[in-house]
C-alpha cells in the first residue's frame, strides 16, 4: 500500500504522526509526509486508522493498478483531463477541435 498527503488539504496537526509514527512526519513545511515508500504489511492498520483519523482527508491511497494503467497506455488515452485544454476547444477559432457533430457524419 502507497499513501500520499495532500499538502493542500493538510493542516499539519499532527494526528497522522500519533496514530502511525512509523508512517508520517511533520516535515520542514509544517505538514505531514509520508515517510516510507510503501507501507508495511504490519503497519497498514495503523496507516489506515491515520488515514480515517484525519479530520481534512488529506490522506490519500495511491491507486498502483490505475498508475501502471496510465503509464502503460500506449495511446496515451489515460492521461489526466486538462481543464486548460478543455478551454482551448471551446475558444478555437477554427473549429478545429470541436466533436463530430451527429448530423453531418450522416450526410457524409
Amino acid at each position: 500500500m502507497k499513501l500520499n498527503v495532500n499538502k493542500d488539504l493538510c493542516l499539519g496537526c499532527g494526528a497522522c504522526c500519533a496514530t502511525a509514527p512509523d508512517i508520517f512526519e511533520i516535515g520542514e513545511d509544517g505538514l505531514a509526509t509520508v515517510k516510507v515508500e510503501e507501507v508495511a504489511e504490519e503497519f497498514i492498520e495503523d496507516a489506515l486508522d491515520a488515514k480515517d483519523g484525519c479530520p481534512t482527508s488529506a490522506i490519500e491511497e495511491v491507486n498502483e493498478d490505475a498508475l501502471d494503467a496510465k503509464d502503460g497506455c500506449p495511446t496515451s488515452a489515460t492521461e489526466e483531463v486538462n481543464e486548460d485544454a478543455l478551454d482551448a476547444k471551446d475558444g478555437c477559432p477554427t473549429s478545429a477541435t470541436e466533436e463530430v457533430n451527429e448530423e453531418e457524419k450522416e450526410n457524409n
